[in-house]
């Protein structure tokens, strides 16, 4: 039970990095190219939404895998997911709350 806690931990901190990691990337992005405001907004909730999404999608696509491959239990794949999902909710709340 601490190994899924302490994963937890990693993970809701993992998230909260490369979401603010993607965000500024994205914004670096759309100031950079104008083509990109053709698909993403530069609204800045938009692109705090957008990097969270990012971030939930590419961490999660290897906890299925993992399953299979039965180097995991399944219900430690649902907290990865719900650790990776809330520490990039966790992010764009507070970058939301800073740029207010």
């Amino acid at each position: 039970m601490m190994h899924i806690l302490e994963r937890f931990i990693i993970h809701m901190a993992s998230a909260t990095f490369l979401t603010v990691a993607v965000y500024f990337a994205l914004m670096y992005w759309l100031r950079k190219n104008r083509q990109v405001r053709n698909w993403i907004s530069p609204e800045v909730n938009h692109v705090l939404v957008t990097s969270a999404l990012i971030v939930f999608a590419l961490a999660t696509l290897r906890e299925p895998f993992d399953v299979y491959f039965g180097s995991q239990v399944w219900y430690k794949a649902i907290f990865d997911q719900l650790s990776w999902v809330i520490g990039a909710g966790l992010s764009v709340w507070g970058l939301w709350r800073f740029r207010r």
